[in-house]
């Protein structure tokens, strides 16, 4: 049984997002089960790695650029991005520096845990609505290979559709319990002493998985904005939660919980790409309690008067300090 349903407090909000997810999986894999998408990506993984070869340093500043362009707090906080598209043998970027278990069996602050898991689902929800956005480049990418988009668009369906399968996140489960999990591009995010700056650094076997990686990046850098002041409390938080074993889910169900956040920037009277991910470090900043209410809230499309109005009033305050 999936933990999200432990997370909400009112059952209909996780049916919502079942319902949602249910949906999405018609959309994504156009009839196909799970074993034939997965079966299909295995056969045209290569042959975009084939096409995307002689560009590959192209198709990296494309993807800073597609970043830079869909997202410019990146360059507005002055953030660093190191993009490769590598090898199988070369993802691996992650290194855990977590407390192990043993240190964190006592730790229980629910509130806290259910805050990090409901912004780490958002992360990975983020990174695949923003996947697709190499768009803004469709005419450039269809001039190196005229393929490249089509094939981008069915691995895509394929790879990110799977999640919404019952049956495909059971098997990644068992692969991730027994280390066989295989992956295709990964980021993580450093401090840069020197300069003073943050660093997104994103690997992928092949271009949209690298755009992928370099949005779940940033919005790991926004999600510092949901810990607390006591950094021993959020270390041991993460520990908590930040597990290979949770992803399958998080990517399942946190892009419908960003579309709900998103809509009230995407609706507003103001420019999207100024303010999406100021609006998003300020719902991070929300207290446990109401966090939580107003994302279970977002997700039931019933938020409060007091909600409606500091929606309304935040998103103004943001535009105008950013004009």
């Amino acid at each position: 049984m999936s933990e999200y349903k432990n997370v909400f407090k009112d059952p209909k909000t996780f049916n919502t997002l079942k319902k949602q997810s249910a949906d999405s999986l018609k959309d994504m894999l156009k009839g196909k089960n799970f074993m034939q998408a997965s079966m299909d990506s295995m056969k045209l993984l290569p042959q975009i790695i084939k096409a995307e070869a002689p560009y590959r340093d192209y198709l990296e500043e494309i993807a800073k650029d597609v970043l830079g362009k869909v997202y410019p707090i990146v360059k507005q906080a002055g953030i660093i991005v190191d993009a490769k598209i590598v090898n199988p043998s070369d993802l691996n970027l992650n290194q855990s520096d977590q407390p192990t278990e043993k240190e964190v069996e006592e730790f229980t602050q629910k509130a806290g845990i259910d805050k990090r898991r409901l912004i780490n689902a958002i992360t990975q929800g983020a990174s695949i609505r923003g996947t697709k956005a190499y768009y803004v480049f469709d005419d450039l990418l269809n001039t190196l290979d005229d393929t490249l988009l089509n094939n981008y668009n069915t691995i895509i369906g394929n790879a990110y559709g799977i999640y919404d399968d019952d049956n495909a996140i059971a098997m990644m489960l068992a692969m991730l319990s027994q280390n066989n999990a295989t992956q295709g591009g990964e980021s993580s995010v450093d401090w840069n002493e020197e300069e003073g700056t943050l660093v997104i650094r994103a690997r992928a076997l092949i271009f949209p998985i690298l755009v992928h990686e370099l949005v779940k990046g940033l919005y790991e850098i926004l999600s510092l904005h949901g810990f607390s002041a006591d950094a021993e409390q959020n270390k041991q938080i993460v520990a908590k939660v930040d597990k290979a074993v949770n992803e399958p889910e998080d990517l399942r169900y946190g892009k419908f919980i960003y579309d709900a956040l998103s809509k009230y920037v995407t609706e507003s009277p103001y420019n999207p790409a100024k303010i999406r991910e100021l609006f998003f470090m300020e719902v991070y900043k929300l207290p446990d309690n109401k966090f939580h209410e107003f994302i279970e809230n977002s997700i039931n499309n019933e938020i409060t008067p007091v909600e409606k109005n500091w929606v309304e009033n935040t998103l103004k305050r943001l535009n105008n300090e950013n004009k």
